[in-house]
């Protein structure tokens, strides 16, 4: 058709058609203002990347692949630009269903949402493949959310070579990252390969993605952090405030937590119903600073509740013999509920290391962040490969300060239903207004609730409630079913059963309440050094050493009101100790012996038989 019928026909028309942009780009006619072109896709007809196409006369931006495209030997002014009609700005303008690195075409589909005031980025059906052109992290973004077409559909597949990562920025602004796969391709550790990173911000939600063969923590939202040095970090960045995790699915993945928020005075951050699996060291990490000095605002008004993690390592790392924590809330966090949860198979990282499936409290590098007023209940903690801690409150100068750890069952192979720590590494931190009460501890090879002292000094405890709870040793335990240390404890109405000792002291041991426990098939009921406290109301049986030995403390503890029958010996204390009103029947040995060694009692102020 010769020239002068091709302007006929289009001037008819008004529209012209061509397949790609690049023949967009080479049409002769693509700077006639009159005209509207219509492409049928971005790279290939039919990739999704097709659109609409009017010429900008005042235009003189940079050819971007996607919205603006500079006409062949055009120059000055004027632009063939892509009509967008819509609230979404489309991956696919750009890079089409290309299989190489569309890193760029990627990012600048971001820059054109966030310069013309559009919110998200969609993602079709399809892998894209990008690098790290900067430290850190690959894409950035300051405003605009990234949505795709599915977790399992739309796949960001980013590089493996060390220190690259997918999305990321720094005090972003109602971003919200959806319904796609995060890819990291990595076999083994190597460096860090993250999925999701953003320091600072508000309003940050992560929903419905599947964060996949990561190197270096899947998922970190953090106010700034020193390590490592190439992250794309100024030290400036704002605390997050409002930040929702919510159905993600991590697999397969290396380093860090899969969920981290090392996040200094971060508010409002809810993490929910997300699989973690055969995934990194540990599950979700809280905490407010990570080796960055003392003084920093806590993380506040934190929810962590019906999530699911099985198998992570410690030696899921470039370090080997870490201990693997399911959920840590480390230290300096303020009103937190961590609530549903099921933790399971937690691997630990050599013969030494110990993982926990809860874990409060701090690291010996914190000095002076607390953590007050968390809420523990309902979660499950199962113990398989490994023995595993069943929670660890562990604090080093700082003060863990009202704590309630309620209606949990922790079950299988485990060590220590609850192992506390004050004063970790010699230091002087305390546990204070701790309530542990109705939680089933099954079959632990360790103690039920002990208060640990080896290579620490003795932290002390005060104001400790254990109530309620179903305390059962596996056979063969060389600990304790309650092991307490400190001041005003009340521990009442427990079911503890088959430990050398049901109830034990460590250290100073004073003012405390022992009431109406069921203390079953044990070697001692109640044993150790005890001061000015109250043993009551309890119904001890079939224990073969002592129902209640006191064997040092000032003469000011009462023993009465205590039904005992069946075992060897009853009731031993110091002498000035008062027994009395006390059933003490059926024993193969002494009833009750009055003074330490006079083997001496006053059958008048008791029922013995």
């Amino acid at each position: 058709m010769s020239l002068n019928r091709q302007l006929a026909s289009i001037a008819r028309q008004g529209v012209v058609t061509v397949e790609t942009v690049a023949d967009l780009r080479a049409h002769p006619f693509a700077t006639s203002p009159e005209l509207v072109f219509e492409t049928l896709g971005a790279v290939t007809a039919g990739d999704g990347g097709g659109g609409v196409w009017r010429w900008d006369v005042t235009s003189s931006d940079d050819d971007n692949l996607g919205t603006v495209v500079l006409p062949t030997g055009h120059t000055g002014a004027g632009r063939r630009v892509r009509v967008i009609d819509g609230n979404a700005v489309y991956a696919a303008w750009f890079v089409g269903k290309r299989t190489d690195d569309v890193t760029a075409g990627l990012q600048a589909a971001i820059d054109v949402a966030e310069t013309n005031g559009i919110n998200k980025v969609y993602l079709d059906a399809h892998t894209y493949n990008v690098s790290a052109p900067r430290a850190g992290v690959t894409l950035t973004v300051k405003t605009c959310s990234i949505t795709g077409a599915g977790a399992e559909r739309s796949v960001l597949a980013i590089g493996t070579s060390t220190e690259t990562g997918g999305i990321g920025g720094t005090d972003v602004v109602d971003v919200r990252i959806a319904d796609l796969k995060v890819d990291g391709q990595r076999t083994a550790y190597a460096g860090w390969n993250r999925g999701v990173v953003f320091f600072g911000g508000t309003n940050i939600q992560v929903e419905r993605v599947h964060f996949h063969r990561l190197g270096g923590g899947p998922l970190t939202i953090a106010k700034d952090t020193t390590t490592p040095a190439s992250d794309l970090v100024p030290s400036g960045s704002a605390s997050p405030n409002l930040v929702s995790v919510i159905n993600c699915q991590f697999t397969d993945s290396f380093g860090s937590h899969c969920i981290s928020t090392k996040a200094r005075g971060a508010k409002r951050v809810l993490i929910t119903q997300n699989k973690m699996i055969n995934s990194c060291v540990g599950g979700i990490s809280i905490e407010s600073q990570d080796a960055l000095g003392s003084g920093a605002a806590p993380i506040e008004d934190v929810i962590v509740t019906d999530n699911y993690i099985e198998k992570s390592s410690g030696d899921n790392s470039a370090l080997t013999g870490l201990n693997p924590t399911g959920i840590g809330i480390n230290e300096n966090v303020l009103r937190a509920v961590c609530s549903n949860n099921i933790i399971k198979d937690l691997i630990k990282g050599g013969a030494n290391a110990q993982p926990s499936g809860i874990e409060l409290g701090t690291s010996p590098l914190q000095t002076d962040t607390p953590c007050e007023k968390i809420a523990v209940t309902g979660n499950v903690i199962i113990g398989v490969t490994d023995q595993i801690e069943g929670f660890t409150i562990a604090n080093k100068n700082t003060d863990i300060e009202e704590v309630l750890i309620a209606n949990n069952l922790i079950a299988g192979n485990i060590s220590n239903g609850v192992l506390l720590r004050p004063g970790l590494d010699n230091g002087t931190g305390t546990i204070n207004k701790l309530v542990i009460s109705g939680n089933i501890f099954e079959d632990t090879n360790g103690g039920g609730i002990y208060h640990y002292n080896l290579n620490d000094a003795l932290g002390p405890a005060d104001k400790i409630i254990i109530n309620g709870n179903r305390i059962i040793a596996k056979a063969g335990t060389t600990r304790y079913g309650i092991n307490l240390a400190g001041t005003n404890a009340v521990i009442t109405n427990n079911l503890i059963e088959r430990y050398p000792r049901a109830i034990s002291f460590v250290g100073t041991a004073e003012k405390f309440l022992i009431a109406n426990n069921q203390l079953l098939n044990n070697v001692d009921g109640v044993r150790g050094t005890l001061s000015s406290s109250l043993i009551t109301g309890n119904v001890m049986s079939g224990n073969t050493g002592y129902a209640v030995y006191i064997t040092t403390g000032d003469s000011l503890s009462n023993i009465s009101g205590n039904y005992i029958n069946g075992g060897n010996n009853g009731i031993r204390a110091p002498a000035g100790c008062t027994a009395r009103n006390n059933d003490v029947l059926n024993l193969t040995g002494v009833p009750i012996w009055t003074g330490l060694n006079t083997g001496t009692y006053d059958a008048a102020l008791n029922r013995t038989a």
